[in-house]
């Protein structure tokens, strides 16, 4: 029980993840600025624990794989729709840029779903993809904290035309690895999930695994041999 309880954590801290999002939209509409940009970081911070705590102790589950990128999605089209339409922000997100992102998520979402429907396969983010992610994240904190960064650093540290570039920057990693994603779904959808065949790889795995444990098996008897005769001479 204790096992399953702490296999569960990464799970937990998904669904909190999945919480924030309406916990940020209202803190960001009231204009709690600094307080929804906490929560944005929190849940960032949340995302890289979770997935570092799963993959360290090999508690991945389905459900986590399913729950994990869709909570990210979520908050980050939530956080882009925040910083595009409500209130007058000096900077802003750029309106193209809601566009790319919206899109780019909601064909990712889908054709995640269909693979996973289809063939059974989860899709896993790329190390580009999470460069792509990481370089938004900042884009979308230095917008929130936008007031602050200039009250300490100056006026033209952080200037629409830097925030359109970084934008820029973020949107070709994310073509990049929108158009990898498509070729991996093009290659997981021409699998073949025909279940006999499975069944048979499935028994060539099995017969593999027996062949190599009968020769470990062969090896240990040949040495405790070899070990016999010495001592008997």
């Amino acid at each position: 029980m204790k096992l399953l309880k702490k296999q569960s954590i990464p799970n937990y801290l998904t669904f909190f993840r999945m919480i924030l999002v309406p916990v940020y939209i209202t803190l960001y509409c009231m204009q709690h600025y600094r307080l929804s940009g906490a929560v944005f970081l929190l849940a960032g911070i949340t995302d890289v624990v979770d997935g570092y705590i799963a993959r360290r102790n090999n508690w991945v589950t389905d459900i986590g794989k399913l729950l994990d990128p869709l909570a990210d999605k979520l908050m980050c089209i939530s956080a882009v729709t925040c910083l595009t339409w409500v209130g007058e922000r000096d900077p802003h997100l750029p309106f193209w840029i809601f566009i790319i992102i919206v899109v780019k998520e909601l064909l990712q979402i889908s054709g995640a779903a269909l693979i996973l429907g289809e063939k059974k396969i989860y899709v896993h983010s790329r190390w580009y993809g999470k460069v792509s992610t990481v370089i938004l994240y900042i884009v979308i904190l230095s917008v929130t904290f936008c007031e602050d960064i200039k009250a300490a650093f100056g006026e033209q540290l952080l200037t629409q035309n830097i925030i359109d570039i970084m934008c820029a920057v973020s949107v070709a990693i994310m073509i990049f690895t929108f158009i990898s994603y498509a070729f991996d779904y093009r290659s997981a959808s021409k699998m073949d999930s025909d279940p006999i065949k499975i069944q048979e790889l499935d028994e060539k795995l099995d017969e593999k695994k027996e062949a190599e444990l009968d020769r470990k098996i062969d090896e240990r008897i040949d040495e405790k041999l070899q070990s016999i005769n010495k001592n008997q001479k």
